[in-house]
């Protein structure tokens, strides 16, 4: 998660963008709803203590453990939120999926090759080398 958290920094600061990557911080949807991606990016400066406001883009990372809830409990939420980028790694299938919120509030796959370009925070377009995620 650390490789993936600052592959991003570094992406935003070639960028010169006004974003924050955050791992392992809760996001706090409603009082009955508390999600922890694994990775959250934020507009702007860092939240004190937790995220209030639907994140930029989230990543999760694929594990036994997670799979189930990742893909059938987190990901609706974080569509219903309106988080515009929502990134799934598989580390054991060394795979990037990458969905996109369209104007219908509805996940988008984006097509990628060796290189993802994510537009987050108006005009920060990030460009992240898929490869490199995995090493």
């Amino acid at each position: 998660m650390g490789n993936i958290s600052t592959k991003l920094n570094l992406a935003i600061r070639s960028a010169r963008g006004n974003a924050t990557v955050m791992a392992e911080i809760d996001w706090i949807v409603s009082r009955d709803t508390v999600l922890r991606p694994d990775v959250t990016i934020v507009c702007g400066e860092p939240p004190e203590r937790h995220v209030e406001n639907p994140p930029a883009l989230v990543v999760e990372i694929l594990s036994a453990s997670t799979r189930q809830r990742d893909l059938t409990f987190k990901k609706p939420i974080y569509r219903q939120q309106s988080v515009p980028w929502y990134r799934i790694i598989d580390p054991d299938q060394q795979t990037l999926e990458a969905l996109r919120l369209d104007a219908d509030g509805e996940d988008q796959p984006v097509a990628h090759g060796d290189t993802l370009n994510v537009d987050i925070c108006g005009e920060c377009s990030l460009a992240v080398d898929v490869g490199r995620m995995f090493r």
